[in-house]
């Protein structure tokens, strides 16, 4: 090894296994900081990060019937839950399913991973930051509130869209002789409305389509799909955070469905549901 070179670890320990050797040109030295633990900085340990494709074992117990594997699910190294994990499914990873037994299931995941190397005793001292400690923690009284202060948000205009489906009045309402004439709206000419304005900003909207299942090569892991009525998807749906003792009542029903909307992944323009409630639009 050049005496320029410096080891990559998953850990910040001599012990650790070196997955990759880099120099002082590579980005990901480049883009490194001193690590907070005050001891480990002393001793020259930087922090960074790079997009690893490695495998790893998760319980089955993780997975659902259809595959999908719950978000924040832990990996190991090995098939066994005696070591610490070495990383946490989030949104978006992309994952392949190796195989699979009754226990462990072994997949291959693409993951952006903290990444740790410690700079040579034979080159010139470099300056350390050692993050500043408090002694004692500030106390928040919480309990107080000023009542002056704004609310937030509560004008009908600046609250967050939802997907309305319109249907035609069964009648004109009957017209008030003291109330002062308005503009009248014509609607014959607006185009029909086709995707909902949803933006994927971790806020909570009400969607409602048709909940439909199909495998997507796209996103394997959301099987549940809403769509308009001219078979258009609006979303991917995840209900692992609810417990439907039957999700075959709500299949091909249209639905109301409150949740958190996000983006399928951070390029993408697929939109996610993480569903709260569901419920037909018949109850």
């Amino acid at each position: 090894m050049s005496a320029n070179q410096l080891m990559v670890r998953l850990n910040p320990s001599s012990s650790a296994p070196v997955i990759k050797r880099i120099d002082e040109a590579d980005p990901i030295f480049k883009r490194a900081i001193t690590i907070t633990n005050s001891g480990l900085a002393k001793l020259g340990w930087m922090r960074s990060s790079d997009l690893l494709i490695f495998d790893g074992y998760l319980s089955t117990e993780q997975l659902s019937k259809n595959f999908e594997i719950e978000i924040n699910a832990k990996v190991y190294p090995q098939a066994s839950l005696n070591g610490p994990h070495i990383a946490r499914v989030q949104d978006g990873d992309p994952i392949e399913l190796l195989e699979m037994d009754d226990q462990w299931a072994r997949i291959r995941i693409e993951k952006e991973m903290p990444v740790y190397f410690q700079l040579g005793t034979s080159r010139a001292p470099t300056p350390v930051y050692i993050a500043p400690t408090r002694a004692t923690a500030v106390r928040v009284d919480t309990t107080r509130f000023d009542p002056n202060l704004s609310v937030g948000a509560t004008r009908p205009d600046q609250l967050p869209p939802e997907n309305v489906v319109w249907r035609s009045a069964t009648g004109p309402a009957p017209s008030d002789p003291n109330r002062k004439p308005i503009a009248s709206i014509q609607r014959n000419d607006v185009a029909p409305i086709t995707k909902p304005p949803v933006q994927a900003d971790g806020r909570i909207y009400r969607l409602s389509g048709q909940l439909i299942r199909k495998i997507n090569s796209e996103a394997p892991r959301y099987t549940l799909h809403l769509e308009n009525t001219i078979g258009e998807r609006i979303a991917y749906v995840d209900v692992s955070q609810m417990y439907l003792e039957d999700i075959h009542a709500f299949l091909d029903h249209t639905v109301y469905i409150h949740g958190e909307v996000s983006a399928l992944s951070p390029a993408s323009q697929s939109l996610v549901i993480l569903a709260r409630t569901i419920r037909k639009s018949s109850e």
